[in-house]
Parts: C-alpha cells; structure tokens; sequence
C-alpha cells in the first residue's frame, strides 16, 4: 500500500484507528456512518441492480437518461458504501463480501461510460481516432478508474489476489491504456471535464502504475489536461459553470493535485497556480445564505459544501472560509454516490476546528461580470446576483442582465438553474427549455424575441460603483437580442444596502413599434398583487416588488422538471407593453 499517499489533511498518515478517532468527536461523521450503516443493512440481502438493455437503450429511444443512470449509480452508491464500511469495521464479514461482490460487478460492465456519453458508432470497432465501447473514456468511466485504484490500494492487504488482477486488467484495459493511445476529445476542454477525467486517470495512474517512463508519460498528459481547465476559470477564480461544477472539477483538480504533490513530494505542487488560490474562495462568494447558492449557469439552487474539500482548502490556502459542518453535505447529497468525496470526509476533516456561518461581502468580478453581496438588513440576510457576461459559456444559459435576490437563504427572484438533464439538454433544442432560454430568466424579451445564443450575444459594462452601502452596476445589452428595430437596450441597478432595497432601470431606443415585455421569474410560495405593488411570499421570508400604479402585471405558473426530475410550479412575472418606439424607460423597485 502506497502509505505515503494516505494521509489526512495535515499530511499525518491515517488509519482506521486514526479516523474512528475523528468520528467519536464528529456528530457529523457519526450521522455520515449512520447513514451508511442504515443503506448497507437495506441492501445486504438484494440483488445487484442489472444494467439491462432497455434502462441502456432508452437514452438513444427517447432521449430518457435516468432509467440506466439510476441503476448504475446504485452500484457506484454499493461500492462506495461496502469499501468505506469495510475500511472502518474490517471484522465485518457481509461488508467485505459485499465490497468484493460488487467491485466484481462493476468489473464486469460492457462500458463505465453513461449512454448519453458514449459513441455508438465506433461502440464495436477500433479506429484510427475512435474506440470500442469499453475503452471510451467520460467522466464516470475515468471516476471508477480512481474509485478501484484507491481501494485497492486501501485494501491491498486483504483483496484477494483474483479481484487485485481484476482491477489492474480492467482500468488498463478501459482507461490507462485508451488514454495513451487516442486523443480523448476532453484533453483540451476548457470546463470540469478536463479537471475531472484527466484527473481521476492522474490519481489511477499515480496508484497503480509501477513503470516509471509509463507513469511520467501519463502524468505529463494529465498535467497537461487539467490545465486547461484552469484556463477556463476567470482570473478572479470564478467557475462560470456554476458551483455544482466547482465543486465537481475542482474538487477533483484537488484530489489530483494532492496525490500529485504527495508522490512527486512536493516537487510538482499545482497548488501554487495562477487562480488556483482565487478559484478556493469562490465557494465563499457564492453562497447567498445558508444552503443557497447563486446558481447561474447550469447549477442548483440548494447546495452543500463538501466537509473533507473545504477542510483542505481552508488549510492549504489563507483566509479561505471553513464553513458550519452541520451546513456540509450528507450521505444523500451526492445522487452519483462519488468515491473520492466521501472518503475525504473522513480523511481531510479536521475535527479541532469548526467553521462559520458564511461571511456577507460584496464582490464585483469584472471578467465574469458578476455582482454577488450578501449583507445583513433588519436582522434578516439578503444576498444580491447580477450577470452580464456572454451567452457562449459553459453550461450556457441566455440570461444577460438576470439577476437574483435572497432574503434568509430562500430566492424571491430567482434562477430555475440545472434543468431535469435529456438529449434535449445537450442539443439544438436546448434553448427551448424554460431553464435554458431567456425566457425562462428575469430579462425583456424585446419585440417578441427572446436572446440569441453564442458568443455574439454580449453584455458590455457601462459603469461598477461600489461606495460600501450603495452599489450601482450598468449594463449595456443591445447584443443580446436580434430585433431589427432595437437600437440600444441598457439596464442598470442600484443597491441600496441602508434602505434593503435594489432599483432596476430598463432603456430601450427603437427606431419602429415594437412590444416589450418584461419578465421576473420566481420560486415563491404565493404572490399577492395591490395596486402599485406586489408582495412575493415564501415562508417566513418576503420581498415587495414596487412599480408604476398605472402597470398591470401578469401573474401565470409554468410546471417545470427540476434537475432531480421533480415537478414544481415556477411564477412568471410580465409587465408587457404595445407599440413602444424611440425611447422608453421602465423602472422598478425591490423592497424588503
């Protein structure tokens, strides 16, 4: 076992005795092993999920992705659950068979890959510039290659010798070997896929491979890899995918380059990288309040920071903020059941400290072209997101000039985030989708038309003014639509941190009639409309939406998927306007 790799977040070699140690004075671990506990009892006597033909064929049917996803995740949930139960209790004997069971079965799938990831027309036949089914390569097959790799090396004493030459044969022969040999079309992905796949194959390589030169070739690549997907991060550290895939590439940019450092001992430290340092305080800039993020992009609204991630950062990195381990994420957080996160729980938490509650700030990332604050108004949190930035980005969504306000973590406006995820997701139709297109945010749709997709559609920065409780952001978005008659479109907000309130400011100049209609979408419980004013409700939290008395909005709900395939209603908001032409304004106030 390659010890020196195992270790806490100090660089202290751990054990099972060393992380029993941690548990004892965690609450939060002991729920974790609970929970643990509780699922392995439910599945000790049931059958392993059977990948079958129809769960894999109704992705390419109809474009359904769950029917196999759910499957294949419940083996990945089994084995992370049997390795780090086996880990902790190694006298348990239905845990180790368990584990062996399923490593087994997962050794035995046709493809690690996903269906909607996978090239059917080279699934058969090797060329040139394509591989068989078992040997392409997505971010779940490179995921199990690390996930086995690290096992093995946790278990090396007591796997038996049959299943050690399994995992050796099949990462080989579905990872480390394809990787050598064709160029994977992610190498150069400049978003969580390069960060992830390169890696996981990094972090296999590092653990299983004994020959030198072939290890060094691996690596270089995998250095190679993951560094575009640094260059994908802003240089103020901001993840435009959004935080779910913050802490799903730089999580795992992390892990490699933790095990990186640790095997080349301290030699190659990608640590030290421009933005990397940046890029740790993005988690602290992005929560809106407890549990809620500012979800641009193709994130979720409700979120939890990783324990063992956050524990790491806050020690490899000044002043970057541990979070309240309580508001840390739970055994079910993870719907794909990661390896590599959950044992970090146990190894990277540092039980001699507790975090806080997130800090307020206000923080203006120019190349994004981002406004986040979060600040304390009446006793109560509320937390400002404005975007600008261009409708080309990764996990795009057409929402130049949308904007978000949280009162106690709960969004009053509010983004729909990560859409429940189809072949629709991911192709022509992806703009159709309420969560997707710019109908389905907080911006104009102008003369009918909604925003333009590509990086044609732009917003441009007229002025940032911070003067510490009053905040003032312009945008000039012209770019973003395509009706012929619009000459200019600008908008502008102005924060008001003394009086708990933001002002929106519409300009529009069109040179023939056109309509406009203004659209504020949100997730709340109830809306209730007076004359001049509407009331946005959810709990004990709300949020009054002030305007012209002479307007009259439209209240409708739409039904829409969430991105766990869960129906919920979402409130559409429109003040709409006829035969609108040279200039006109229209202004708004949000009021707490």
């Amino acid at each position: 076992m390659k010890k020196s790799l195992f270790m806490d977040v100090y660089g202290e070699p751990i054990s099972p005795k060393r992380i029993h140690q941690k548990i004892q004075q965690s609450s939060f671990l002991q729920m974790w092993v609970e929970d643990l506990s509780t699922y392995a009892q439910s599945v000790l006597h049931t059958q392993m999920p059977e990948l079958d033909y129809d769960s894999f064929n109704a992705y390419f049917i109809n474009g359904d992705r769950d029917p196999y996803q759910q499957l294949y995740f419940e083996r990945r949930k089994r084995l992370t659950t049997f390795s780090i139960l086996s880990y902790l209790y190694p006298d348990h004997l239905e845990y180790r068979t368990h584990l062996h069971s399923t490593i087994w079965a997962i050794c035995g799938e046709w493809t690690w890959c996903l269906p909607a990831h996978l090239r059917q027309d080279s699934a058969f036949e090797k060329s040139d510039d394509h591989l068989e089914a078992h040997q392409q390569i997505d971010l779940f097959a490179a995921e199990t290659a690390f996930s086995l790799a690290e096992i093995l090396t946790m278990f090396e004493e007591s796997l038996p010798s049959l299943i050690k030459q399994r995992i050796h044969y099949e990462t080989r022969r579905r990872v480390l070997k394809p990787f050598q040999e064709v160029e994977q079309s992610w190498v150069q992905a400049t978003h969580n896929w390069s960060a992830v796949c390169a890696g996981s194959i990094g972090a296999c390589a590092i653990y299983l491979v004994e020959s030198k030169e072939e290890l060094q070739r691996i690596l270089d690549k995998c250095i190679k890899s993951v560094s575009y997907f640094v260059a994908g991060l802003t240089n103020e550290g901001v993840c435009q995918e959004g935080y779910h895939y913050w802490q799903y590439g730089f999580g795992y940019f992390i892990y490699f380059a933790d095990l990186l450092k640790k095997h080349t001992e301290g030699k190659v430290n990608l640590l030290i990288l421009p933005k990397i340092k940046e890029t740790a305080h993005f988690q602290e800039k992005v929560f809106m309040g407890r549990n809620t993020v500012a979800n641009f992009s193709d994130a979720i609204e409700k979120a939890s920071p990783l324990l063992g991630l956050s524990h790491y950062l806050h020690t490899q990195f000044e002043h970057v903020h541990l979070p309240e381990t309580n508001e840390c994420a739970t055994w079910d957080s993870d719907p794909c059941f990661r390896f590599a996160p959950a044992l970090r729980h146990f190894i990277w938490y540092d039980e001699t400290k507790e975090g806080r509650a997130w800090p307020t700030h206000t923080s203006h990332f120019s190349e994004a072209q981002w406004y986040l604050s979060t600040f304390d108004y009446q006793n109560q949190v509320v937390g400002i997101a404005l975007k600008g930035g261009h409708n080309n980005e990764p996990h795009n969504h057409n929402d130049l000039g949308h904007f978000m306000i949280y009162v106690n973590g709960v969004s009053m406006l509010s983004d729909i985030g990560a859409g429940h995820y189809s072949k629709a997701s991911f192709n022509a139709d992806r703009y159709q989708m309420l969560s997707n297109g710019s109908h389905g945010h907080s911006v104009p749709l102008i003369g009918g038309c909604v925003q333009q997709q590509g990086i044609d559609a732009f917003a441009r920065v007229i002025s940032f003014k911070d003067r510490g409780k009053q905040s003032e952001y312009q945008l000039n978005l012209t770019h973003a639509y395509t009706t012929p008659s619009l000459q200019t479109f600008t908008r502008k907000w102005k924060v008001d941190k003394e009086l708990g309130c933001v002002r929106l400011t519409d300009s529009f100049m069109l040179a023939s009639p056109e309509s406009i209609t203004e659209r504020f979408v949100s997730l709340v419980e109830s809306v209730h409309v007076e004359l001049g004013k509407m009331i946005l409700s959810h709990g004990d939290s709300s949020l009054y939406l002030m305007y012209d008395r002479e307007f009259t909005p439209i209240v409708k709900k739409e039904h829409i998927i969430d991105h766990f395939g869960v129906g919920k209603e979402i409130t559409l908001i429109d003040f709409s306007f006829e035969n609108i032409v040279g200039e006109f304004s229209f202004t708004c106030q949000f009021k707490l």
